[in-house]
This record gives structure tokens, C-alpha cells and sequence, in this order.
């Protein structure tokens, strides 16, 4: 899951520097150009494997860091 809580502490301070309501956790790009799931990548070794997100790994991230950084950290994965 990528590097979760380097980017939830970043988050976390950013969240204190501003405004709770002006912070926005999202995808640095569209996803439209992603592949969509890495589950479908069945050729893949395990290793890359493991280096990679696709569309649906990338949400479940961005999904949550917005959980934890809204206060709901025993809902996060």
C-alpha cells in the first residue's frame, strides 16, 4: 500500500497547517489512462507485483488516508 504513513503523516500535518475543510485527498491524476486491477496482472511476478498500483489499488489508498485523516483510523485496512 504504497507508502501509507509517510503520506498520513504529511497529511496529518498539512490537515493542521490549514483548514480541515480545504484539505482534499485525491489522486495526483486521473486514473482514466491506469490499468484497472493488478488482481487481473495473473503473469506478473509476485515481486513486481509489489511495485505496482492500478486504478483499484490506488482507491483503496486515497480511500484511507481520507478515512484516517477524518478521524475513522479503526475503519482503515
Amino acid at each position: 500500500m504504497g507508502d501509507f504513513y509517510s503520506y498520513y503523516s504529511y497529511l496529518m500535518y498539512l490537515l493542521f497547517k490549514l483548514y480541515a475543510d480545504k484539505l482534499v485527498v485525491s489522486t495526483s491524476s486521473s486514473l482514466l489512462h491506469t490499468a484497472v486491477d493488478l488482481v487481473n496482472e495473473t503473469k506478473l511476478d509476485d515481486e513486481i507485483k509489489s511495485w505496482l498500483a492500478f486504478a483499484a489499488q490506488k482507491i483503496v489508498e486515497v480511500n484511507a488516508l481520507a478515512k484516517a485523516l477524518s478521524g475513522h483510523k479503526d475503519e482503515v485496512i
